[in-house]
This record gives C-alpha cells, structure tokens and sequence, in this order.
C-alpha cells in the first residue's frame, strides 16, 4: 500500500471509523492512544499506512471506512444518536447487518417520537 500524506491522529481515528474526532481527541487526552510504541500527543500528525496506531492496545485498521450515506425513513421509537444510556434503541440498530461494521452519523435529527427521513453517513464532510 502507497504511504499517504500525514494527516492529524484524531482524524486518522475518525476515518478509520474508530471514534469521532472529538472523542479522539478525548482518547489521547487519557494515554489510551499510541504511536509507533510510543503515547500520542495532542496535535500530533500520522502517516496512513505507515505508522502504527493502536487505542486501547487493538490495533487501528489503516484503511479508511468506504464512504456510504444513506437514505432511510425513521420510524417513531428510535433515537438518531451512535449511543445513549437512556434509550436502547437507535436508528443504527435497525440498520441492515452488511452496515454494521460502518460507523454512521445522522446529517440532521429527528427527535424519539417524530418519524420521517434521515440521512446516514459515514462522510464526515458531509
């Protein structure tokens, strides 16, 4: 595999569909992020396909998530959130199986009890 330009850990994270870059930015804050062996820094810059990335001790896959969005009706009862304490049940978890190794994100929301048409991605700059 062709060695990418470098670009920022926590965005390396996101589109290695690990987490979202905020939560990333979180990760390394606490040292659970590392570096070729070493603890990554704040700010710190990542070469795809060259340096080893590892969260939590699992290794990161180097290749980015396909970008996939996603036209769906949600019905009443789900949440459009990747994760809530309170409601078990969200939009991702009627997503058919072959999605399920994808990390989306809703472009725009509709509250519990509306029901309509979202979009999913996994593209960020969307």
């Amino acid at each position: 595999m062709k060695d990418l330009a470098p670009i920022r850990l926590q965005k390396h994270l996101a589109d290695a569909g690990v987490c979202s870059r905020r939560a990333a930015e979180v990760l390394i804050a606490q040292g659970e992020v590392w570096v070729n062996g070493q603890r990554a820094v704040p700010g710190q810059k990542v070469t795809p396909g060259s340096d080893k990335v590892t969260v939590s001790g699992k290794a990161v896959r180097t290749a980015a998530q396909p970008r996939v969005t996603l036209a769906m009706h949600k019905p009443r009862g789900l949440i459009c959130s990747n994760d809530d304490p309170h409601h078990d049940e969200t939009i991702f978890t009627v997503l058919p199986r072959e999605f399920a190794r994808l990390r989306f994100f809703c472009a725009g929301r509709l509250d519990k009890e509306s029901e309509g048409l979202v979009i999913l991605t996994t593209d960020g700059d969307l």
